[in-house]
């Protein structure tokens, strides 16, 4: 499954940090969702307008567990997923996150899944409480608690 994500929309929707400027909330959008799907097993794109439509052709950056797309000159981030869809050889594996109405509507008719951004946050949200703790319990065997009460209760002696 890959997923394509229409990053403004996803952004707005979350509406993080209100005195943020539009890039600063762009790179916490893309820090957060990186960190969120560290263990995805998908492919999952987030896909923006560029701001600087100097390029032909798109732009893209891998992080660890996101590719991060800025779309080319005289493309919107909405067509560029439509044409991401179109040419695809399987649209039916990718999965397009948006809450516009009419991208929703392209993509579905071209084969593609669609998901909300809200159903998108908490699918996400639902995965890291699966998320296994890297951090492993230690606990002492009663044996070892016994033998340490001896050695406590042995310098407790000495000190009186």
């Amino acid at each position: 499954m890959h997923y394509l994500i229409d990053g403004y929309n996803l952004m707005f929707r979350i509406q993080q940090g209100k005195f943020l400027s539009l890039e600063e909330k762009r790179t916490s959008i893309i820090q957060a969702l990186n960190e969120a799907l560290t263990s995805f097993k998908s492919e999952v794109s987030i896909v923006f307008d560029s701001s600087q439509q100097i390029r032909d052709y798109a732009q893209s950056a891998e992080l660890f567990s996101l590719e991060v797309i800025y779309a080319p000159r005289g493309q919107t981030a909405d067509e560029y997923i439509i044409e991401l869809v179109q040419l695809s050889k399987n649209p039916k594996i990718k999965t397009v996150v948006t809450s516009d109405s009419g991208l929703a509507r392209q993509c579905e008719h071209l084969g593609a899944k669609v998901l909300s951004t809200e159903d998108f946050i908490a699918f996400v949200l639902k995965k890291m409480k699966k998320k296994p703790s890297s951090k492993k319990e230690y606990k002492e065997s009663p044996a070892e608690i016994e033998r340490l009460l001896e050695i406590f209760e042995k310098k407790a002696k000495k000190k009186k």
